[in-house]
């Protein structure tokens, strides 16, 4: 993992931002920017990453304004919303030729459900979004038949969770995945807590996962899964997985370089990761082995 130096200033602004929408008075502000600051200044470092200095930010607006799950009513809308929507995309990516990778595309895109990289979230604008990239999208050959043949020498695949609404998604990939491995073995990762609109169990249950998969806690309070503060039962979980699909921005930065068993599906949503990847916002990127983008 590593922090990039626009990372601290964009943290910062988005709670400052949720602060404002969820009523925290004027003169609770100034108190939580300070808090902030003084929270965030031992873990601005090349070695930590965005969703730790989330966590502690978000930390100190829970604790100023007493609750704790700013991001409830969107959650709920989001997963919502998207649950009408899966038959739907259940059966778009069924008609594809691989359905497998029409449903991870979908699942892709779908990233953009993101209230840490949007001030707002249309789920209907972002289904019309994640149809329209399924006839332009394909996933890189490569790592996608790498990722392929993992699944199918395994029979078991570990999935890091990201954001509501998309859940769902990552749903009709594993029902899709089920169609070619009845036995398939899958675990899905969530939050150990609320953070951003980011899923634990309680959404994940909601939209039914239980039903296709393993739901796990990670133990983990970050928007990104950081191995090292994870609970003892996840941590083992993680480093027996033969493949890992970790979804999310967050979760790409913070994983660890070098892991094979790692395969990254997102959305590019800042100018900031668009100029290191040399690659357009809005790109869909999947990649495994990440090194540092530095």
């Amino acid at each position: 993992m590593e922090l990039y130096s626009d990372c601290v200033n964009c943290v910062i602004k988005n709670v400052l931002q949720c602060a404002r929408e969820i009523g925290v008075k004027e003169r609770d502000m100034v108190r939580l920017v300070g808090q902030i600051c003084r929270d965030l200044g031992p873990e601005i470092s090349q070695t930590s990453c965005s969703p730790i200095l989330t966590e502690i930010a978000y930390n100190a607006l829970m604790g100023i304004s007493g609750l704790a799950d700013p991001f409830e009513k969107e959650k709920r809308a989001m997963d919502e919303a998207m649950i009408l929507l899966e038959e739907g995309f259940f059966e778009l990516s069924s008609s594809r030729e691989d359905p497998i990778e029409g449903a991870l595309i979908l699942s892709g895109v779908a990233n953009l459900m993101d209230l840490g990289a949007f001030k707002t979230v249309d789920p209907e604008e972002v289904g019309r979004i994640m149809e329209r990239e399924l006839e332009l999208r394909r996933l890189p050959r490569p790592q996608y038949a790498a990722f392929l043949d993992l699944i199918d020498r395994n029979g078991e695949l570990l999935i890091l969770g990201d954001n509501c609404g998309e859940i769902v998604l990552d749903k009709v990939v594993i029902r899709q995945m089920r169609r070619r491995w009845p036995n398939l073995s899958v675990t899905y990762g969530v939050r150990g807590k609320p953070t951003l609109n980011d899923a634990t169990e309680v959404e994940a249950k909601r939209v039914g996962m239980d039903d296709v998969a393993t739901v796990a806690s990670t133990g983990v309070g970050t928007p990104g899964f950081v191995r090292d503060m994870a609970s003892p039962e996840f941590k083992s979980l993680y480093e027996r997985a033969p493949v890992i699909l970790a979804k999310g921005v967050g979760n790409f930065e913070a994983a660890e370089f070098g892991d094979e068993r790692l395969f990254h599906l997102f959305i590019i949503k800042c100018n900031t990761l668009s100029d290191l990847f040399k690659r357009p916002e809005r790109d869909l990127v999947f990649m495994s082995g990440r090194g540092s983008l530095l």
